[in-house]
């Protein structure tokens, strides 16, 4: 019998011994590696959390699921032959980069999740708008913070991202780490075997995917253009309507 592992031919001639075992270990390794394909999901926001709340602008949190090579993909699609710009930043790419962003997600919609949720000022104050400024309300944890975590988790179960050991969430650190630990917080609470982590996005390209599905949904609430009208119905999972009834569940 022969067998391939790591692209090296191992030869068995059927003799009993450690051969036979190892081959078959190998062989139940690959088998595992090959069903269970950790998946990865990348986090990032648009504005502040504190906005809707002191009733600047609206929010949004994105995130963008998969295995981790498909997630950085359109990143380095959007910044290729630019030698002045070493991250895909939404707000600062011309139309052209944007637009190869969008077609990357299109082209890749099989293999990537998709989804955002927005937090508009309206949707908060309509519920009991004093328990906003209320340090109760998460056990002295600062509200905002633990909002955008909250939006997080429910786009993550939107999503139906799997919450199993060695899936990976990674958030932008936003201001500072204390602050995104608070963030974390609300995420773990309900993804308990997700391993959870926050990085800088000039570093983490599926972060910067993430800023950029942002980014682009958030852009029409602020007069710009719809970019993600151009996507299939079912390649952007939008959660907004979720996001404010897990919040009125808090705050009720």
């Amino acid at each position: 019998m022969t067998s391939f592992s790591g692209g090296r031919e191992i030869k068995d001639r059927g003799r009993p011994g450690n051969a036979s075992k190892t081959i078959t270990y190998l062989q139940e390794k690959l088998e595992l590696k090959l069903t269970y394909v950790y998946m990865y999901a990348f986090g990032d926001e648009s504005g502040h959390p504190s906005d809707p709340i002191k009733g600047r602008e609206p929010f949004c949190v994105a995130v963008v699921a998969g295995e981790e090579e498909d997630c950085i993909r359109c990143p380095k699609r959007a910044v290729r032959r630019v030698s002045d710009i070493d991250e895909a930043k939404w707000n600062d790419l011309t139309d052209t980069q944007k637009r190869r962003v969008i077609d990357c997600f299109r082209e890749h919609r099989d293999s990537l999740l998709l989804g955002y949720g927005i937090i508009q000022h309206s949707e908060l104050m309509a519920m009991r708008r004093h328990r906003f400024y209320d340090d109760s309300l998460f056990d002295g944890r600062p509200t905002d913070m633990c909002i955008q975590g909250i939006a997080y988790s429910v786009v993550l179960q939107e999503l139906d991202f799997e919450d199993r050991p060695g899936n990976r969430f990674v958030f932008d650190r936003i201001h500072s780490s204390k602050q995104a630990e608070h963030v974390k917080e609300q995420v773990q609470n309900r993804f308990t075997k997700t391993k959870i982590t926050f990085k800088e996005s000039r570093t983490t390209k599926g972060i910067q995917a993430a800023d950029c599905l942002a980014g682009a949904a958030i852009e029409p609430e602020r007069g710009g253009r719809d970019w993600l009208d151009s996507l299939e119905d079912d390649t952007v999972c939008c959660a907004s309507d979720e996001i404010t009834e897990a919040i009125r569940d808090v705050v009720s």
